[in-house]
Parts: C-alpha cells; structure tokens; sequence
C-alpha cells in the first residue's frame, strides 16, 4: 500500500466534511430565488452555492493541507523515504544532528509558509471576486 494512502483517506473525511458543512450553510432560499429566475440545478450549484462554498471553507481547506505537510513526517516511521528519513540518515553520516535538523524544521516551516500564503492571497482573491472587500 502506497504510503500517502492511509494520510490521504484520513485527511479526505475532514475535507469532505467541511465541503458538507460549506453546502448546508448556504441559505436554502438562495437555491429557491435561482430556481425561480429559471436556472437549472447545475447553473445554480456553480454560480450561486460554489462560490459562497469556497469562501466559507477555504481558510479551512487551506488548514487541512497544513496538516498534510505536518504528518507527511509521520510517514518516515515506516520507512518512506521522505524529507525527514533523508534528514536522519545525513544526521546518521556527518553527525551534525543540530544543523541537519535545523534546517530540515527550516524547510518545513518555509513550506507550510508558502501553503498558508497562497492560501490568504486565494481567499483574499475571491472576496475580491465577489465584491465582499474592495481593494
């Protein structure tokens, strides 16, 4: 079984949990107005509920693929060779346990940086999008 398996299964439940929460939360009388204006389901999904969808739970979406990043570490133990495996067998050779480390928590860190930056400047762009700030 590939190792990103069991991480994927168990990070999906969340994510398709808050995609349910996302769906319900819009107003059902949203969906009434855009049946009676004559839209089909399928137009009244994407343009009406999507968009509110993906502006409640993108902070969410964005936190969970942090939490990805963070437990890919978890994946070393059964001996994927991962960022942190690579870490420890530089750390087994050199012994320099303190700078490999060091900068592998370095690389980590820059990483889930750039997901948690991407994520405000896609969350700032459709409340842009969607007239909810002004620039």
């Amino acid at each position: 079984m590939p190792a990103g398996l069991p991480l994927a299964l168990q990070s999906s439940g969340y994510l398709a949990e808050t995609f349910r929460a996302g769906i319900e939360a819009v107003p059902r009388g949203q969906r009434e107005a855009a049946f009676s204006a004559g839209m089909s389901q399928p137009q009244t999904f994407t343009r009406i509920v999507l968009p509110q969808v993906a502006l409640a739970t993108a902070p969410s979406i964005i936190n969970q693929f942090t939490v990805i990043v963070k437990s890919s570490t978890l994946i070393s133990v059964i001996t994927v060779p991962d960022l942190m495996s690579q870490s420890q067998k530089l750390v087994n050779v050199w012994y320099e346990p303190i700078e490999i480390l060091t900068a592998t928590a370095g690389i980590y860190i820059a990483f889930v940086f750039l997901i948690s930056s991407a994520g405000k400047l896609l969350a700032d762009q459709l409340l842009l999008r969607y007239g909810l700030i002004t620039s």
